[in-house]
């Protein structure tokens, strides 16, 4: 029997999952729960004038009050004649949109810190869990998902081009989520985006005019040959994916611009994600190679 999965909910690890969904009560239930918890209101002096004493309570009505002004929807909500500053019933009533803001927005309010910190994280948890299409930066901005795959080969791609030297190729690699995040998901650009970045790496690295399959699998393979010089069996897997990296290229030519050649039209759903992941793999395949080879 495989290793379970130790402590994680039995939805979690059973139940299938469908594409990420828009919006759930669950998540809105969830979210207003997170909102509420003392620990991230900011804090306000309460005078006991009877005992003569004085201590620092947490202070919901301010990020109501900020929630209020930045939204422009009264907190609180009427239930059977009755006004009830709830969490719960506000996250209820709005729209999704003003969900999302109001995130952003208590952000801003809380105390600052760990603790803002700490919500970001919990944030993101319970969207992951209810399967909901959005991220929160680390700024409490809201981002929509496109695939959560995606975004998780994105992260991964990025994380080792801090370097000014892979500039240019970080900037294509942001390019794609500009055309992904369209009311129509422009995914000739976000493949082409992808191309570029990969193109911009293999000129760095063997100052060559253009990327090609031709090229770029002779010109790796010596540098992978080099690297795994000690390793046969890392050589040979290397040497298969460098054939993937050349099966790659020549798929995404189809969807490169070439003048006078008609233009293509935009692929399913699935054969763009995936050409978009494998792009962005390869991304992060090429800078660590670069890197290796004394870049």
């Amino acid at each position: 029997m495989t290793e379970r999965q130790k402590g994680q909910r039995f939805s979690l690890t059973y139940l299938p999952q469908s594409d990420p969904n828009n919006d759930s009560e669950t998540m809105r239930y969830r979210l207003a729960k997170l909102l509420g918890k003392d620990k991230y209101q900011p804090q306000k002096r309460k005078e006991s004038y009877v005992r003569r004493t004085s201590e620092y309570v947490p202070d919901h009505s301010a990020i109501h009050a900020l929630v209020e002004e930045e939204i422009g929807v009264q907190f609180s909500t009427a239930v059977n004649g009755r006004m009830f500053l709830s969490w719960v019933h506000f996250l209820r009533k709005i729209p999704l949109h003003k969900v999302l803001d109001t995130i952003t927005v208590a952000h801003k309010g809380m105390v600052k810190g760990d603790r803002q910190g700490d919500f970001i994280c919990q944030a993101n948890r319970i969207l992951q869990e209810e399967n909901i299409a959005y991220e929160i930066d680390e700024e409490g901005g809201v981002h929509p998902v496109i695939d959560r795959a995606y975004a998780a080969t994105k992260q991964t791609a990025i994380l080792g081009m801090s370097e000014p030297r892979y500039a240019l190729s970080l900037a294509r690699i942001e390019e794609v989520d500009v055309a992904l995040l369209t009311p129509a998901p422009n995914y000739i650009q976000a493949i082409r985006s992808v191309f570029g970045a990969n193109e911009n790496l293999v000129k760095l690295m063997f100052s060559k005019p253009r990327l090609d399959k031709a090229s770029a699998i002779q010109e790796i393979g010596v540098k992978i040959q080099k690297i795994y010089a000690n390793h046969p069996t890392m050589q040979r897997s290397s040497a298969q994916i460098l054939q993937s990296f050349g099966g790659w290229i020549d798929a995404a030519h189809h969807y490169r611009y070439e003048e006078g050649a008609e233009e293509p039209s935009q692929p399913a759903d699935e054969l763009a994600i995936v050409l978009i992941s494998e792009g962005l793999s390869f991304v992060r395949w090429l800078v660590a190679i670069d890197k290796k080879t004394g870049a």
